[in-house]
């Protein structure tokens, strides 16, 4: 009988280019470098808080002799457990295809498959920012959410100056220094959101042109913003935000009010010291043959990550209406 061939049949021609053509895919792994990384081997790994004291002012003098009472300040202690959820992904090479191709798709293939894992790494970040954190001695008391007052609302508008000011205002009058490099100050945003501050009336010359170079891909970094751009920020219904994605797209929920409509995007303001991921295995790549599968070739990769959020002073939320100039 002859053989009818595989999935990789169209290239079974006389000639064709030396490589696959990777069609367009969202990427991934764009939030590391971004947070406080570490490495995770069990279930479970908590890291311990501690809130500030107050000093108070001394009013009597200490008279050698005299019994003085020592300051006795309470400080509060707290812990948050964080979690990796392990993903992984496989693909089979037909042998026959690959021997009567001119390609050799595996490369390609595990490219294919590093991809599909950074795009889970980036939606357990985002998880880990906007859910509940998990507190107490065990990570079992209740659920910490981010509260409302760390929420820009959308107001019919996409991202505006005046949000990314009030984001950054949030962040300082909570006691936040900026300058610190360990709270470097990040935000995640979609392409339409760059666009809408390139649009925006308001925009004051040196703004326009700190927006346009930014456009331009020459800086990264506006109004002490570094960008990160991702069309896997999470949409908002009637209820909040939606963590949920389908195929790696997020998912709009039950939305009944016309004004939202599922248009309504989550972007993520946060800083580095507020953030905690871990990497339980780090992508791990095998292609080999299987006996199994008729000696055909096998591509797998896995990886295991997980994100928290430390501390809610230190992450706003601008929700931003996508509908806006569309």
């Amino acid at each position: 009988m002859a053989y009818t061939g595989g999935p990789l049949d169209p290239n079974f021609v006389n000639q064709f280019a030396s490589t696959l053509h990777l069609l367009t895919e969202t990427k991934g792994g764009k939030f590391a470098g971004k947070s406080m990384e570490d490495t995770i081997d069990g279930e479970y790994k908590f890291y311990d808080t501690l809130a500030s004291v107050t000093a108070s002012e001394v009013t009597t003098a200490s008279v050698s002799g005299t019994s003085n009472t020592s300051p006795i300040a309470s400080i509060a202690h707290d812990r948050r457990r964080v979690s990796a959820s392990s993903y992984d992904v496989g693909l089979m090479i037909d042998s026959q295809d690959k021997l009567r191709s001119l390609i050799d798709p595996s490369a390609e293939y595990v490219q294919r498959m590093v991809s599909a894992l950074n795009r889970k790494r980036d939606i357990e970040f985002i998880s880990g920012i906007l859910g509940n954190a998990s507190v107490g001695k065990a990570g079992t008391d209740t659920p910490v959410a981010l509260g409302s007052d760390q929420v820009i609302a959308n107001n019919n508008e996409g991202l505006t100056v005046a949000k990314l000011r009030e984001a950054r205002a949030k962040l300082e009058i909570a006691g936040i220094d900026l300058d610190d490099p360990m709270n470097a100050l990040y935000i995640a945003v979609t392409p339409k959101q760059i666009a809408d501050l390139l649009a925006e009336e308001n925009v004051i010359s040196s703004d326009y042109n700190n927006i346009q170079a930014l456009v331009s891909g020459k800086v990264n970094n506006f109004l002490g913003f570094n960008f990160c751009i991702s069309n896997l920020l999470p949409k908002v219904d009637d209820s909040g935000v939606v963590l949920s994605w389908t195929n790696d797209a997020p998912d709009a929920g039950t939305v009944a009010s016309p004004t939202t409509n599922g248009d309504i995007r989550s972007n993520i303001v946060w800083c580095k010291s507020g953030i905690r991921t871990v990497t339980g295995s780090d992508i791990k790549t095998e292609v080999e043959k299987r006996a199994d599968m008729r000696f055909n070739w096998y591509a797998y990769a896995s990886a295991r990550f997980g994100a928290v959020r430390m501390e809610e002073a230190k992450v706003v939320r601008v929700d931003c209406d996508e509908t806006v100039d569309a």
